[in-house]
């Protein structure tokens, strides 16, 4: 099973460069590539690709602050962090959901959960078509550790209306299972 995953992920990062090789301005496309580094734990090599795109896109900042901060880098991602939330309230709603997205994730990486919670509320009510599952998933991650338990089922319930795979579901609520024992 790992060596199947571990596989999709290889080939995976093989389609993203011919991607990126075939039209080197198209943005959306190394931005994937980073996430998919970052869900392997390969935060150097993400940070190498999402750094040239700092200035152009608002949401790589904070992208980029949670990285730092998985790196051990704090005052980085703190620099970082800081640039981004202070320019959130000039922002269009789509980028001001996106950069707020990515700013709830950076506090939650520093386990500042009140702060992560501020910006994923803010992220979801900017979402110009309401929030997605993924939201309210992230959104259960964030309310279970301050103890909000009913009101991280409920964001879990949420995320499932919507439709999020099966096995989403289940990990959010074995995590919340968790941190309910604590």
């Amino acid at each position: 099973q790992v060596q199947i995953a571990n596989y999709q992920f290889v080939e995976g990062m093989k389609t993203y460069d011919k991607a990126i090789a075939s039209d080197p301005l198209k943005t959306d496309v190394p931005f994937n590539k980073a996430g998919v580094l970052v869900q392997m734990g390969k935060f150097e090599e993400a940070a190498a690709i999402l750094s040239p795109f700092e200035q152009e896109d608002e949401s790589v900042k904070p992208t980029l602050a949670y990285i730092h901060y998985q790196m051990g880098e704090v005052d980085k991602g703190d620099k970082l962090l800081q640039d981004t939330v202070s320019r959130i309230p000039k922002m269009d709603r789509i980028e001001q959901a996106r950069a707020s997205f990515a700013v709830a994730l950076a506090y939650s990486a520093k386990n500042e959960y009140s702060q992560a919670r501020k910006y994923m509320e803010l992220a979801m009510d900017s979402f110009p078509v309401g929030p997605d599952a993924e939201s309210y998933l992230t959104l259960s991650y964030i309310l279970s550790p301050l103890g909000e338990f009913e009101e991280a089922e409920d964001a879990i319930h949420q995320a499932s209306l919507i439709s999020h795979s099966e096995l989403s579901l289940h990990i959010a609520r074995a995590s919340l299972m968790l941190d309910q024992e604590d």
